[in-house]
């Protein structure tokens, strides 16, 4: 645990600010701050703790039950943003929605936009409602629990689907550091033996959701996933671009429906 780390949770537990524990050295020892400290060095997330995360500037809800936003899923957002035209308003479907933090920040950063934001998990529902309250965006959005994809029946077609799905390789899950393997989901992590179950579902369900011309936007796990569906697009596809991430790596793909 970082001297930082310490100093956030403090500051959490006893509701002061990082100058008074500088004067005030001795709070650290209050039994309120102690109990965070061993949680966090138990190996559960700093997030959970807080019970925020950040987003593209932004603070979200998260707790147990639901995956972290990561700074490399804020390329997703960049890449709606760049493709979606600002003509005409719009609906986009979110799937494996989570804590909401893609479609909580294209409703505030699009605000022509409507969205559905679909999850299996009732505790990832819970905290995607709370950020839509958080930030009043309640009207705006309807929020769908699906088992399965097959169960997701639309009144009209979306000109974007977009989602951050699993896509984990199965036998990478124990290899994952602690914070993520023994806290996180692992229903937001497996994405099966090649990590591309997701993607092969998501291709197979897209057709039912969007219009002719609609977007599908992908976050991917690596370049060889990448890879694999752009150099052979799935039927009633066309392959758009891939966006990088801070690191220069492939992390967004895509796709146009040509139905």
């Amino acid at each position: 645990m970082t001297h930082q780390e310490r100093q956030w949770l403090a500051c959490h537990a006893l509701g002061v600010s990082s100058a008074a524990l500088l004067a005030h050295p001795e709070l650290y020892e209050r039994r309120s701050v102690q109990a965070l400290f061993r949680r966090r060095e138990a190996g559960e997330p700093l997030q959970y703790i807080l019970g925020t995360a950040p987003f593209r500037g932004r603070d979200l809800h998260v707790g147990p039950g639901v995956l972290i936003p990561r700074q490399d899923t804020e390329t997703l957002i960049t890449a709606a943003l760049e493709l979606v035209p600002y003509e005409e308003p719009f609906t986009f479907l979110d799937w494996g929605t989570g804590s909401g933090c893609i479609a909580v920040t294209l409703l505030l950063e699009r605000p022509d936009s409507f969205a559905l934001m679909v999850d299996r998990s009732p505790a990832a529902l819970k905290y995607a409602e709370e950020n839509l309250k958080r930030y009043g965006l309640e009207a705006r959005a309807r929020l769908i629990r699906s088992e399965t994809p097959d169960d997701i029946i639309l009144e009209e077609r979306c000109a974007l689907v977009i989602s951050n799905p699993p896509y984990i390789p199965t036998e990478d899950i124990p290899g994952l550091m602690r914070e993520v393997r023994d806290h996180e989901p692992h229903s937001a992590l497996d994405g099966g033996p090649d990590g591309m179950d997701c993607y092969r579902l998501l291709f197979r369900h897209a057709p039912r959701w969007l219009g002719p011309r609609g977007l599908l936007i992908l976050e991917m796990g690596d370049a060889r996933q990448a890879e694999a569906f752009r150099s052979s697009p799935p039927a009633g596809f066309t392959f758009l671009r891939e966006f990088l991430d801070d690191g220069g790596n492939p992390r967004c793909a895509v796709w146009q429906y040509l139905g």
